[in-house]
């Protein structure tokens, strides 16, 4: 198995004309066998039809034509990795053309990966014009899984914009595992404003679960004010005290004593899942 992979990375970096050091890792590559790659074809290909750079740099700016090209020239047991990595590439120099080639793409698995290479790469790049082109896609489900790919990527260099891609998706679901993902990433930059819009929101089983992944995220570096949070900020129960007990598994690991302490400021309740989760841990 390693002597495949160890392959196809091989064949993708000749693919692509580019030296091992600066290529970067890829994607799924286990997930693939790597029988070799007809000696010449694709590599030739390439070199043909990628134009040099204008700074004389060693890797060639690639185009539509080129990447397109190469693709006809992967064999199909490679088509993912290329398909990507080229995708990868080609935003740097063209973005809507990559999105093309990846919305033109027909085989499900390849489409969806590739979808999601644009999303990431044009997002890292130019957020508005990525985000206004996954709002743009027919599909639906295509359309959210787009913005929401937008959305994780802006979730600590800009929440409020990863926030908007977010509320431009047609169907968000509930509980909404993307927005949970975006809140603790902005959570781990500034815990302050995110905690401070998640409170903001309407009371209600969606507020309670982006407030327990706040209140996991703090627990590990603040586990005191995670506690407060957890004891006050719930809208149902049963959420206060799973929030309590989680707490209780990571705080006990550190600082049983403290943890004890804690608990005798808590309701009959509370404190019984706290004890229960001290003597799970042997303290």
């Amino acid at each position: 198995m390693a002597a495949a992979t160890a392959a196809a990375i091989a064949s993708i970096i000749a693919i692509l004309g580019m030296p091992p050091e600066t290529q970067a890792p890829l994607e799924g590559v286990g997930r693939v066998s790597a029988p070799t790659l007809r000696e010449g074809a694709t590599l030739a290909t390439a070199r043909e039809h990628e134009p040099t750079r204008f700074d004389g740099g060693a890797t060639p700016a690639l185009t539509s034509d080129s990447a397109e090209q190469t693709l006809g020239e992967t064999p199909w047991d490679r088509r993912d990795l290329v398909l990507s990595e080229l995708l990868a590439r080609l935003v740097g120099n063209d973005a809507p053309a990559a999105a093309r080639i990846a919305e033109l793409e027909d085989n499900g698995y390849m489409r969806e990966a590739a979808l999601r290479v644009v999303a990431q790469n044009w997002t890292r790049r130019d957020p508005i014009a990525a985000i206004n082109w996954a709002a743009s896609l027919g599909d639906q489900e295509e359309r959210d899984a787009a913005l929401a790919n937008a959305a994780l990527e802006l979730a600590i260099s800009q929440p409020q914009l990863a926030l908007q891609a977010l509320g431009r998706r047609s169907a968000p679901p509930s509980p909404d595992s993307t927005l949970a993902g975006v809140v603790q990433q902005w959570a781990s930059n500034n815990f302050t404003t995110a905690y401070a819009w998640v409170d903001a929101q309407p009371s209600g089983p969606d507020r309670d679960a982006l407030l327990a992944r706040l209140v996991f995220a703090r627990a590990e570096q603040h586990p005191a004010d995670a506690a407060r949070i957890a004891n006050i900020a719930f809208s149902a129960d049963a959420s206060r005290l799973d929030a309590i007990a989680s707490i209780a598994v990571r705080w006990g690991a550190q600082d049983p004593m403290a943890v004890r302490e804690w608990a005798l400021t808590l309701d009959t309740e509370a404190q019984r899942r706290v004890w229960t989760e001290l003597a799970a841990l042997g303290q």
